[in-house]
Formats: C-alpha cells, sequence, structure tokens
C-alpha cells in the first residue's frame, strides 16, 4: 500500500483502497451541491410558510363563521316562549319555567336563577314577585312588582328590559341590581349602563352609580361613594322640592355627572348656578357655553358629558363576562 496517498492522495493507490473509494463515492461530500445557509434578511421556512397560511387563512373563515352562527343563535327566540328558571330554597333545587303572563313569586328563604332567553340571567332574591311582560328575539320584557333583582346581559342596546313602578329599566349592555318596594326603590348599575325612562323625566346611570326611585321617577344619579350631605340634599330636591343650594355645596369632581343631569332638570333661573360650579370642578370644553347651557341647549350639555368621559354606551360584545 502506498501510504502517502492515504494522506495527501499522492502516488497510485493501493487496489483495495480504489475500491473503496468507488463503494463510497456517493457519499462524498460536495461543496457544490451543499444547501446554501439563509442569512439574516432571508426566510429559510419561506416555502413552508406560504403553503401554511392558506391553511391559517381557512381556519379563520372557520372560526367567524362559527362564531357568527354561535352570536345570532344566542339572539334567536321565539316570540313568547317560556324562560327556563331554577328555584332555590336551601339546599334543594326544582326547574321550571316562566311564560309571557306567569308570575313567579318568591318567600322569604326562597330565590330564583330565571334565564333571559340566551342573552343573561336574573336573580330574584327572597321577597320578591315578578312577572314576564313580553320575550322575543329582539326585546325581553320583565316586570318587578317587589322585591329585588340582579341582572347580567350580553346584548345590544335595549334587549333587555324591567318595567317598575316607577318606571323603565332599560339596560345598555350591563349588570345591574334593582330594588322595589311599595312606591320606593333604588337602581345600582355595576357595568355598563342603564337608561331609566320614568313618568316626567329620564336619567342615564353609569356603572358605579345609583339613583333613588319614588313617585314614578327616577332621582338624580349619583356616585355610590356620594358624600352622605349630596344624597340627602338629592333626595330632598328630586322628592321635596329642596333647594338647589345644598347639592351645589356639597359636590366634588367626581360628582359631575349628577350635575351634568341637574342641567337638564333644574329651572332656566338656576342653570347658571350650576353651571359655574360644574365649570369649577370640570372645566367645559371651548364650544361649551354660559349662555348655550342657560338657553338650555342639550347639545352643550351632550359635548361636556363628553368630555369627561361619561358619553357613549358601552361596547357591549367586549363584556362577555357579563352573563357569566
Amino acid at each position: 500500500m502506498n501510504d502517502d496517498y492515504l494522506w495527501d492522495r499522492s502516488g497510485e493507490p493501493d487496489a483495495e483502497v480504489a475500491r473503496l473509494e468507488s463503494l463510497l463515492e456517493r457519499y462524498r461530500h460536495d461543496d457544490k451541491r451543499t444547501a446554501a445557509v439563509p442569512t439574516a434578511g432571508e426566510d429559510a421556512g419561506g416555502p413552508r410558510r406560504r403553503r401554511i397560511w392558506p391553511f391559517l387563512a381557512a381556519a379563520a373563515a372557520l372560526v367567524l363563521v362559527v362564531g357568527g352562527a354561535l352570536l345570532a343563535y344566542r339572539f334567536l327566540w321565539k316570540s313568547g316562549e317560556a324562560w327556563p328558571v331554577t328555584i332555590v330554597s336551601g339546599t334543594t333545587t326544582r326547574t321550571t319555567r316562566l311564560g309571557v303572563g306567569d308570575e313567579l313569586r318568591t318567600d322569604a328563604h326562597t330565590r330564583a336563577i330565571v334565564q333571559i332567553a340566551r342573552v343573561g340571567e336574573v336573580e330574584i332574591g327572597p321577597g320578591s314577585s315578578v312577572r314576564l311582560i313580553t320575550t322575543t328575539s329582539r326585546r325581553h320584557i320583565l316586570r318587578l312588582d317587589r322585591g329585588t333583582l340582579v341582572a347580567r346581559t350580553w346584548a345590544p342596546p335595549f334587549t333587555f328590559a324591567v318595567d317598575t313602578p316607577s318606571g323603565l329599566a332599560s339596560d345598555i349592555g350591563c349588570a345591574f341590581t334593582l330594588h322595589h318596594a311599595d312606591d320606593l326603590g333604588q337602581l345600582h348599575v355595576t357595568s355598563g349602563w342603564v337608561d331609566f325612562d320614568g313618568r316626567d323625566r329620564s336619567s342615564l346611570i353609569p356603572a358605579g352609580a345609583v339613583t333613588e326611585l319614588r313617585n314614578g321617577n327616577p332621582g338624580s344619579p349619583h356616585y355610590a361613594d356620594a358624600p352622605p350631605a349630596l344624597r340627602a340634599a338629592l333626595h330632598a330636591y328630586d322628592f321635596e322640592h329642596g333647594p338647589l343650594e345644598p347639592i351645589l355645596a356639597s359636590v366634588r369632581r367626581r360628582d359631575a355627572l349628577t350635575l351634568l343631569h341637574l342641567l337638564e332638570r333644574v329651572a332656566p333661573e338656576k342653570r347658571g348656578l350650576v353651571f359655574d360650579t360644574l365649570a369649577r370642578l370640570a372645566p367645559p370644553p371651548r364650544e361649551v357655553t354660559r349662555a348655550g347651557i342657560i338657553n338650555g341647549e342639550l347639545e352643550m350639555v351632550d359635548a361636556w358629558r363628553h368630555s369627561l368621559g361619561l358619553g357613549g354606551y358601552k361596547k357591549w360584545w367586549l363584556y362577555w363576562r357579563d352573563a357569566l
């Protein structure tokens, strides 16, 4: 054997070495046949990625179709179809249904979980009486004659409403607690907004705010943490013809919500006082003027409300947890 050939391929190879080389030729490393390594600017998985995109697009389209179908099914409800009800008494439960015109009563030891078609649920507290007024794919109305209910919905504005002796509470993609006994009541909104229409006036109540219900009307909405002096002054003004000045002396900046409602309710000669107080707490946008407010230009009140983040309705479709 020629040892030089083994080290530097000089000289003639041994016959056995030549035979082995011939057999192993196909496994020989060849720089020219080696695939180039992609540079940082090249896509090493380009072809594969291009092949997978159609599948991803198809999957996304399928999700949209299925999601749309489920959403449509959620709102589809046969007119007059009874609502499922679970009655809870201590550790005992039973199921029933609430049809249009039916009354559901709970005693002091019983509560009920009522499904609002497929758009949410309402818990009826002990000692309550409710009736189902109407139910369709577009509108569901429950009547609370007395007692307490807690409603949670996930639906477009005004899909669900509760009628009471003081007026109609329409949900605007929200969650709220409503209590009524005799001619007195209270509404507390915990998510979104509620539009409450009374006999003579209306209130738009946002999350965190409450309003008294009395004499067929809602009071001025105020936040649940409002000072006692402000709550007392509002009660006197709304329901007992009390003076306006104690309200103006008790408000905080956070109570701009209340003053904005008062701008629509006070007599024209009092609007300047409310404007001056509110302007000190939360200066109005440039287009809102004192003269315009005194003249009753409601578009200025709306502009002021929006500038404080108190305008517009909740994007209900983003708050699906409200229905859980």
